[in-house]
């Protein structure tokens, strides 16, 4: 059919792959240092990406971690990502991504769950088509009781 191979050639001419990274991990400093806060986030997640021929991507994900309060907290998103290939071997992905949350509050001396949005950039780095690191700023708000500096590693599967 015609839309068949209309599909196939937008395919070949603008998909340049499809692929999957796991995401695990996650590890942060927090700067302010007047409360205890958890820094160890034995989180797991799954993003799946298209890129285009421009070094365009695109991609879904959720990830669940404990979260610094020590709860247990799940994240969906969407984010956009931009390759630059350095060489061979190393890209660098500037990002943004707009995520739904559900994670631990403090309200009034007692943990809460409490759910929002917010906008979080991130720069990615990958090695050997395979391996990476997300590292995130955060900055105190809606998402963090304090400046955090927060890092995942991750494992590429591609498709296409």
């Amino acid at each position: 059919s015609s839309s068949s191979a209309a599909s196939d050639v937008y395919k070949r001419q603008c998909l340049a792959s499809t692929f999957i990274e796991i995401k695990f991990g996650g590890w942060s400093h927090h700067f302010n240092t007047k409360d205890e806060f958890n820094e160890v986030h034995e989180g797991i997640g799954l993003e799946v990406y298209s890129l285009d021929t421009n070094n365009n991507q695109v991609g879904v994900g959720y990830w669940r971690m404990k979260d610094s309060l020590n709860v247990s907290s799940d994240y969906f998103g969407l984010n956009y990502r931009y390759k630059i290939r350095i060489n061979n071997n190393i890209e660098i992905l500037p990002s943004v991504g707009l995520s739904y949350f559900e994670k631990g509050k403090k309200e009034n001396g007692s943990i809460t769950k409490h759910s929002g949005s917010s906008l979080i950039p991130s720069l990615s780095f990958n090695f050997y088509e395979k391996y990476g690191l997300d590292l995130f700023y955060v900055p105190e708000g809606s998402l963090s009781y304090s400046d955090t500096i927060f890092f995942r590693l991750s494992y590429r599967i591609i498709f296409l």
